[in-house]
């Protein structure tokens, strides 16, 4: 299936200062396209087509109120119009500002959004977002929505080390899911479902000695639901990472050259684990034979497993130079310096084997090596 998407846009943007007020207020106009094609060289080429055109209006307006020195309230209204199914939304904003101390700030915001041109993962199991299918909202499938709830603080009380903490509840509607199948009706090729997402984010920046950089944790929960897929349970999608780390430690050596370091970890990635398999008969549905028998699994529950965990070191040195009017910059970096085998996905295959007493054969998917790479970038 292959996408192509065109993006007319007239955006403005104006600001009025008067008093405590300060007040922002635009709009956007948007003609959006998006062609999707099914093609099977089988078929002698192109099997279906689909071109989806709307126009999309917006305006906001957004006023921030300094009610006290030490406190700012901003209230928000977007309104939004789709020519492809008429759809009249409006999406209110709002959020309040306390100054702690001179170092420390705290704030809450709330607030509703809209999405009317979403990507949709083609291959949920294998995980594989390089292949995304772009929709557009119409009469049949509806725009995104969701509502935010965030608490943000950032002190810099340590000195050259700020550090902020966020936490989030995110609840979302109209969440699309590709079936496992194409159709001729474009429409019937998704799911709509809901789901929340809610954690913990948590980074502290420093610049001390010479070392810049810094550490960032997210611990985070992502939920969908889908009443006409998995028995109508929830179930953690791919973009589920309970834990992730984050470190850069970057370190300016003189003569333009900087040395850096950075290693990331995350929980791996949900998948499906048959906990079995089972033989039938083979149809085909031109021809049956009692003497056919193919494979088939068995699943305990929807993204049941996870893979192990992802972690990598990447080391690099940065030489930066000018010449005259000219910039030089290159650099040569060794992604995951340990060699970690990290796994993308699984995927099972109908291989017997009897000495496994004929459990489902697994086979990894790997991500990248050691990898040393070189790059050099030139700018007038």
């Amino acid at each position: 299936m292959h996408d192509f998407v065109r993006d007319l846009t007239l955006r403005t943007d104006l600001m009025l200062a008067k008093g405590n007020h300060t007040i922002e207020y635009g709009g956007v106009a948007k003609r959006l396209s998006v062609q999707n094609r099914v093609d099977v060289i089988d078929f002698g080429g192109r099997l279906w087509s689909w071109l989806h055109q709307t126009y999309l209006v917006s305006g906001y307006i957004q006023d921030e109120w300094r009610i006290a020195p030490l406190w700012r309230i901003s209230g928000g209204l977007r309104a939004n119009y789709s020519w492809l199914g008429h759809y009249k939304l409006f999406a209110p904003r709002f959020s309040i500002q306390r100054t702690i101390d001179e170092k420390t700030r705290a704030k809450i915001a709330l607030g509703r959004y809209y999405q009317f041109i979403m990507s949709v993962p083609k291959f949920e199991e294998m995980g594989i977002s390089l292949f995304d299918t772009w929709v557009m909202a119409d009469e049949r499938i509806k725009p995104m929505w969701a509502d935010h709830a965030v608490f943000h603080i950032e002190t810099e009380h340590i000195p050259s080390v700020p550090i902020t903490v966020d936490a989030y509840y995110k609840r979302i509607g109209n969440v699309l899911r590709h079936k496992a199948y194409f159709t001729d009706v474009f429409w019937k090729m998704f799911d709509q479902g809901e789901g929340k997402s809610f954690g913990v984010d948590l980074m502290a920046r420093f610049d001390l000695k010479g070392f810049k950089g810094w550490v960032a944790y997210s611990h985070g929960y992502v939920i969908n639901k889908f009443s006409e897929f998995a028995g109508g349970k929830p179930f953690y999608p791919k973009h589920d990472k309970r834990h992730q780390v984050n470190i850069l430690l970057q370190k300016n050596i003189g003569k333009g050259y900087t040395l850096s370091l950075g290693w990331v970890y995350t929980t791996g990635m949900p998948y499906t684990e048959p906990i079995g398999k089972f033989v039938m008969p083979y149809l085909n549905g031109l021809d049956f034979n009692p003497f056919w028998r193919e494979m088939r699994y068995y699943y305990g529950g929807y993204n049941n497993k996870r893979v192990p965990p992802y972690h990598r070191l990447d080391v690099g040195i940065y030489k930066h130079a000018e010449y005259g009017k000219m910039r030089v910059e290159w650099f040569l970096q060794v992604l995951n310096v340990y060699n970690r085998k990290n796994i993308y996905a699984y995927y099972y295959s109908n291989y017997y084997d009897p000495y496994e007493e004929g459990l489902p054969q697994r086979e990894a998917i790997r991500m990248f090596p050691l990898l040393p790479t070189f790059g050099l970038s030139v700018r007038f």
